[in-house]
């Protein structure tokens, strides 16, 4: 009887042990490719990633004909309020750097960085006020431009616990983030105001013609804040070793405080040039939530 009680007691005690080794393997586990060098990431690494929507868009555009296919989910397209930053024919195309370091085998800090910067000039053409008062035959041409300058800035620092047993990697975790946005319009015209004449043909850009004949020489949009937190879940697949690509999408609050926004206009005054400054909107705050996500969507990852 006692030598029963002491062999179920030993068996006991290895079967605990080979269990204590499986789960301290299963939290440093590693896979080799066949040349033995190891897939997976490791404690004391560091990863760099860039988001993959670039490339996407390039083929995208490529096998359709089309230049607006767009698999980015960043703040340059999300409306804060009529004034959008840029519109769909003068967005960039955003790329974002994020940064991984490894706390363990399966968990690690995020840092990841975006600025995207816009400078767009469009010109037109305007009849030329002052040879078609010469010779009112005339077909001479100006040209009025308007230039849109814009750009955001996205910075988010989160954490992530990783599982999986293969080259097929899941994670999941949380992040907060900060993001800052501006844009202006600056617009210059062909056919300067005068007193013979008050009332220039000048491009209609959309809302630079005001009332009176005053027309806009500057939009100076409001700039946006805000700062966000949520949770995130993705998938990494290692096509070799140290280097993977991989999807993530995120839920996420969102809080934005936009500034009081304004223009400057000019318009001729009896024998003069008046120039003012109007303040068109006082600003707004919103409050979103839902899967919009301010980090890559896809991604290249690369593990040092």
């Amino acid at each position: 009887m006692k030598k029963t009680i002491l062999i179920s007691t030993i068996l006991t005690i290895i079967n605990v042990g080979i269990s204590q080794d499986s789960l301290q393997n299963l939290d440093s586990f590693q896979i080799e490719n066949k040349n033995g060098v190891p897939m997976l990431p490791v404690k004391g690494e560091l990863s760099v990633g860039l988001s993959m929507g670039p490339i996407l868009d390039y083929f995208g555009n490529f096998f359709n004909g089309s230049t607006s296919n767009s698999a980015s989910a960043l703040f340059l397209s999300y409306p804060v309020n009529n004034n959008n930053l840029y519109s769909s024919s003068t967005a960039p195309t955003s790329n974002q750097i994020f940064m991984k370091y490894f706390l363990s085998d399966k968990s690690a800090v995020r840092l990841s960085f975006e600025y995207t910067g816009l400078n767009n000039y469009e010109k037109a053409y305007v009849q030329n006020d002052v040879a078609v008062n010469i010779d009112s035959l005339s077909n001479s041409k100006s040209e009025d431009m308007i230039q849109t300058l814009g750009s955001t800035f996205i910075l988010s620092l989160g954490y992530e616990k990783r599982r999986g047993s293969s080259r097929i990697q899941g994670y999941y975790g949380a992040s907060t983030f900060f993001l800052r946005q501006n844009s202006q319009q600056l617009y210059s015209y062909s056919n300067p105001l005068s007193d013979i004449n008050p009332s220039p043909s000048s491009m209609d850009w959309g809302d630079n013609l005001l009332a009176n004949n005053s027309r806009k020489l500057s939009q100076n949009n409001g700039v946006v804040n805000g700062f966000g937190m949520g949770g995130i879940l993705g998938v990494e697949y290692f096509i070799f070793p140290k280097a993977s690509i991989g999807a993530e999408v995120g839920y996420n609050y969102i809080y934005l405080n936009e500034r009081q926004s304004s223009y400057e206009y000019e318009r001729w005054n009896v024998n003069q040039i008046d120039t003012k400054k109007e303040i068109d909107s006082p600003g707004l705050r919103n409050n979103e939530w839902g899967t919009f996500n301010p980090s890559a969507n896809f991604f290249l990852m690369f593990h040092f």
